[in-house]
Parts: structure tokens; sequence; C-alpha cells
């Protein structure tokens, strides 16, 4: 075999060398140009359509839409698929709302505060209050009021109910309360 001379290896590494440097940069340009056209899809450098001179309602109008394909086109079949509205994206489930417990009521402390309200009230002008009142709703509220008061509205009573009252009055108080 012959020997070589130096002077080819010399320019096989020289040609080496620029197909090294400008073959990826060719091929990265062209991908890069590529996506940037819209061609290939790379995130971030694919534009978005940009909106027509109308916006959204270009639309309305025919602006964007190739006439001439749609008229020309031959297949029936694929025009239909191209008119079938794309898939609605499915509303946003809703959050889940955590319900409040009902607090729990103390009948006796209701009582207690409505007792303290209605001393400040005459009799005559209770009297129409507690008519709708059950006898023994009425009977823990009058327990706690004045008593004074209590004895001035029962006065004012049909006696039948002024009679159930005091006794449920009375029922009340023979309660013994129990100690902690």
């Amino acid at each position: 075999m012959a020997k070589k001379p130096k002077g080819e290896k010399k320019k096989k590494g020289k040609l080496g060398l620029i197909l090294a440097i400008v073959l990826p940069l060719v091929l990265i340009g062209g991908t890069v140009g590529a996506g940037m056209a819209g061609i290939v899809k790379i995130p971030g450098l694919t534009k978005a359509k940009a909106n027509s001179l109308y916006g959204e309602a270009g639309g309305l109008y025919g602006e964007g839409k190739d006439i001439v394909a749609s008229v020309t086109e031959k297949d029936p079949k694929k025009s239909e698929e191209k008119k079938k509205p794309k898939d609605k994206p499915k509303p946003a489930p809703e959050p889940v709302v955590a319900v409040e417990p009902e607090p729990e009521l103390d009948p006796e402390v209701g009582a207690m505060k409505l007792a303290k309200v209605w001393n400040n009230i005459t009799p005559s002008q209770l009297a129409p209050i507690v008519a709708e009142y059950k006898d023994p709703e009425l009977a823990l509220v009058l327990s706690m009021m004045d008593s004074k008061k209590v004895a001035a509205l029962i006065a004012i009573l049909k006696p039948d109910r002024a009679a159930k009252l005091s006794k449920e009055i009375e029922a009340i108080g023979s309660v013994i309360p129990e100690e902690s």
C-alpha cells in the first residue's frame, strides 16, 4: 500500500471539523425555523394563532375560513367532520361546602334572656304576646321573671289559663337542681 501524503489527512480533518460545526447548526436552525413557522409544534416557539383584524367577531363574517377549499372539496364526509363542534370542556366540579353543625340550644338560657326583656314590658302589653305561647314554654319564662310582674300578668289572663300556668310554674320551682 502506498502512503498518503500528510496534506490529505489535514484536508479530511478540516472537512470533518467544518461538517461537525455546520451540520448541527443547520439542523438546529431548521428545527427552530419550522417551530416558529408553526410547521412543527415546539412549546415556547410555536406562535399562537394571531387574532384576526376583528378579533373573535372575525369568524362571524367568514374571516379566517378558506372559502375556495370548502367549495371545491370533493369528500362530503370530511366537510361534515370539520363542521362537527369539538367536545365542550367539562365544567369544574362544585367545591364541597362544609356544613356547620347546628349549635345546641339551651331553653333555660333563652328563657332567662326573654325574661329580662319581658320584665321591662307592662303586663297589659305583655298579655297579647303571651297568648301565642304554649303553657310549658311560657311557664319557664315566667319562672325567671320578677314575681310582681308575673302576678300582675296572671291576674290579666283568663282563669283557666292562669291556673294551668301557676301549676307549671310550681312544677318548675319544685325541681331540685343537680350538683356537679
